[in-house]
């Protein structure tokens, strides 16, 4: 092999290399590390605080139900908190993206990179799927069922976030919820609070800490 066919295999790799940045731009700027640190760390703050407490509770007084409506309160109002505050942070930082990504405006737009052209065949089925068997966990009784079966999903959707945007951090948080969404179901029924923490608190701060490893390796490979 000479030194023009190494040249010319080197080309074509940065052509590929370049051909794969291009795709999907504007995912690849929503899912790219600035912001979702602090919001990560923001949502397993809310669901430690919540979960923890609510588990501790349940076990204390029997059941979640038993709990005096104090503490209830004390622990809804947390979680409210939080999520209003996670909410609009959340809403300022695309807004924020979106402002900074070559004049693609428009949560429309988000929304279509996410769900719409070809992606809606493998995204909104299993949509539809998990909004059946929630409305069946509800009705028969097994609301916990609500934890595995949002789990899973939402693993399964991390990962196609992980592949179009070149993101790997995505494919932690989506193996991490795949992989307790199949545990807790069949181990959460009895102790569904403390599974909300391991699944959805573990996975926030498990994404922080991917998302801030992944930014500083990319920060290092700058000149």
């Amino acid at each position: 092999m000479t030194d023009s066919d190494f040249e010319r295999i080197s080309e074509d790799i940065e052509y590929i290399k370049k051909a794969v940045k291009r795709n999907d731009p504007l995912l690849r700027q929503m899912a790219t590390p600035p912001g979702w640190i602090s919001l990560s760390l923001i949502g397993g703050t809310a669901t430690t605080l919540f979960a923890l407490p609510a588990h501790i509770l349940s076990k204390a007084y029997g059941s979640f139900a038993m709990i005096p409506a104090g503490f209830k309160a004390v622990l809804f109002s947390i979680l409210a908190i939080l999520v209003v505050v996670g909410g609009i942070a959340k809403m300022a930082l695309l807004s924020r993206k979106l402002g900074t990504t070559s004049g693609m405006f428009g949560f429309g737009r988000i929304v279509s990179s996410f769900f719409g052209g070809r992606s809606s065949y493998t995204t909104i089925p299993p949509i539809l799927v998990l909004a059946v068997l929630l409305v069946y966990a509800a009705v028969s009784g097994r609301a916990w069922l609500s934890l595995p079966l949002s789990s899973l999903l939402l693993g399964l959707m991390s990962n196609q976030i992980g592949e179009r945007s070149g993101v790997w951090s995505y494919y932690l948080m989506g193996y991490w919820l795949l992989i307790t969404g199949s545990l807790s179901l069949f181990l959460a029924e009895h102790a569904v609070f403390l599974w909300v923490f391991i699944a959805y608190g573990g996975v926030f701060f498990a994404f922080a800490a991917s998302l801030a490893m992944e930014q500083s390796a990319n920060t290092g490979k700058k000149p």
